[in-house]
């Protein structure tokens, strides 16, 4: 049986005493905003666990709850959020394991997604025509993005596919032109067809590839032989080496200037822009967070191994 719940109660407040020379109609009347509002269903009474199947009054940066009515929030329905124009922002707590499918499907307005480490599994379709959506982070669990996971999303920027996905389904991520390339992990052993690279060309009726398109592999991986197959450009990586940041395999002075560069935009309150195996590798002194001192680090690197300076 579905049931709801309200996430917040109604505020109360005190009766206080009006002044003499008010009246009603000079006092403007005072309206709450609507209470938000999340449909579940209960999946588990033993366990005690629920999943979101809807809701009511949900806009603008959303975090979901990890608990209703007692229960564990574990899994987020088919079609839950489908076609929720109001939504601009979604934060998934750490108890969700599954997404359904079609589950943000046109959320037209979507610009930013943050799945936790916890999510294992999307469902098809699962933020196909998200319109306005630059950056989805997909955790660290995921086994495969299914088909049509990001179908036109014309406005994702980039993408980037966590160390355990082994399948990217058929379509995954057709017609997200601002995409120009994706780094594919040696875990990957399927690419479904259109999956990566390709858009509809609305003269044409026609797939054609995105100009310039690359993906960045192990050599000898599938990724390798998946751009020999459609014709797309090819980088060779070479795994984690600290400083290593455009992962060629060298640390340059040109590392330096990416991490300063990615420093800016991310001190700027802009997106980052780096693979989670970038990020590992300009983080030089391994705190956690990209600063002027990592480059200042890499930039040393550099010029010590080069014998431009001694240590």
């Amino acid at each position: 049986m579905k049931r709801f719940v309200s996430l917040f109660t109604a505020l109360t407040t005190a009766a206080g005493m009006m002044p003499l020379t008010s009246s009603a109609e000079d006092s403007p009347a005072e309206t709450s905003p609507p209470v938000p509002i999340y449909h579940y269903e209960v999946t588990d009474s033993a366990a005690k666990t629920a999943c979101i199947t809807g809701s009511e009054n949900i806009s603008g940066n959303v975090t979901l709850p990890a608990e209703i009515a007692g229960c564990k929030v574990t899994a987020i329905a088919d079609k839950a959020f489908f076609g929720n124009c109001d939504i601009t922002a979604v934060t998934v707590p750490d108890t969700v394991e599954e997404i359904g499918s079609f589950a943000f499907s046109g959320c037209l307005n979507l610009t930013d997604v943050k799945l936790p480490a916890g999510v294992k599994k999307l469902g098809n379709s699962c933020f196909l025509s998200c319109n306005s959506l630059v950056e989805a982070d997909l955790g660290y669990s995921l086994t495969a993005i299914p088909e049509r996971c990001f179908y036109a999303c014309p406005s994702l920027l980039w993408a980037d596919i966590p160390d355990t996905v082994e399948m990217i389904g058929k379509e995954a991520y057709y017609s997200c032109p601002k995409v120009s390339g994706l780094r594919i992990p040696p875990s990957v052993k399927t690419i479904g067809a259109d999956a990566v690279g390709v858009r509809y060309n609305i003269r044409t009726s026609a797939t054609e590839s995105i100009p310039g398109f690359k993906l960045t592999g192990r050599a000898g991986s599938y990724a390798q032989l998946y751009s020999a197959d459609k014709g797309f450009g090819f980088t060779e990586e070479h795994g984690e080496i600290p400083g290593d940041v455009d992962l060629d395999g060298m640390v340059l002075a040109f590392d330096a200037s990416a991490v300063l560069r990615e420093y800016a935009v991310i001190s700027g309150g802009g997106r980052s822009t780096l693979s989670r195996l970038q990020r590992k590798n300009a983080d030089y002194d391994h705190d956690g967070r990209l600063s002027a001192s990592d480059a200042s680090d890499i930039l040393r690197a550099y010029a010590v191994a080069s014998g431009k300076i001694d240590y």
